[in-house]
């Protein structure tokens, strides 16, 4: 499910030089070092899963443009076509007040429903932690996908540190500093792969629930699903409220109602 987890391996923030000038990078394919001047750390550069661990993360997940308070529920429309026949389908999030304990670490549990013609076809759990600079990890799903046979499917579940999973970084603390950066939103080779960009944070988006003026705009790809590139938007204060799949696809999801 794609609809506010943003995929997963590691954030990374390292330090580079180029022509003399300190670049801040986003890069959670590998698995190298942490900047200590970049993101905050006092100890010296480790490895980036050194980083994941409960000394490192904090109670709830407040960022402005991925906010998930316990009790709040988020109601979404995509519309897809697909060799000239369109569905429609009801998407609903809710922020559940369950806790799922990962590698140590307490992350808040996301239910996410996907009906269509009255059929449930989508069921996750999603599990999302923030850090103590803001950022927003995603560590894995138990998702339950509907399929032809009328069996449900399991692929695209992971969770960080079972079968070389990694979690990553939904959504940085601070958006404006990773500009024009691809990074991994979720790392589980073969399963879940999912890329993210931030492409602005100035957006102004209008739906049927109004007008949203500084929206960070992202870009999402995945290797398992070449040539499918979806634009999603989040409004501070609100979180994901616009999708779009043009390249690859036809899709338009959009927020209709909060709850």
């Amino acid at each position: 499910m794609k609809t506010i987890k943003i995929t997963a391996m590691v954030f990374i923030v390292m330090s580079t030089m180029m022509a003399g000038c300190k670049k801040t990078s986003l890069d959670p394919a590998s698995d190298t070092s942490l900047s200590a001047s970049d993101i905050g750390l006092k100890e010296d550069r480790g490895p980036i899963k050194k980083f994941i661990n409960p000394a490192n993360f904090v109670s709830g997940i407040t960022n402005q443009y991925f906010p998930l308070t316990p009790g709040d529920t988020f109601f979404y429309e995509v519309i897809s076509v697909e060799d000239g026949d369109t569905t429609t389908e009801q998407v609903t999030i809710a922020v559940t007040n369950d806790i799922k304990v990962i590698s140590g670490i307490s992350c808040e549990v996301i239910h996410d429903e996907v009906m269509s013609d009255g059929i449930l076809t989508e069921d996750t759990y999603d599990w999302y932690a923030q850090d103590i600079y803001g950022n927003v990890w995603y560590f894995g799903e138990d998702t339950k996908a509907l399929q032809e046979d009328g069996t449900y499917s399991s692929e695209g579940s992971f969770q960080n540190g079972v079968d070389g999973a990694v979690a990553g970084i939904i959504m940085p603390g601070d958006p404006d500093k990773y500009i024009g950066q691809t990074y991994r939103q979720e790392h589980y080779v073969g399963h879940a792969q999912d890329k993210g960009t931030v492409l602005s944070t100035d957006e102004t988006v209008t739906i049927g629930l109004g007008t949203f003026t500084n929206c960070v705009k992202t870009l999402e790809t995945t290797p398992l699903d070449p040539g499918v590139e979806e634009y999603k938007w989040y409004a501070p204060g609100l979180g994901h409220i616009k999708s779009i799949i043009e390249v690859g696809g036809d899709e338009h999801e959009e927020l209709v109602g909060t709850n």
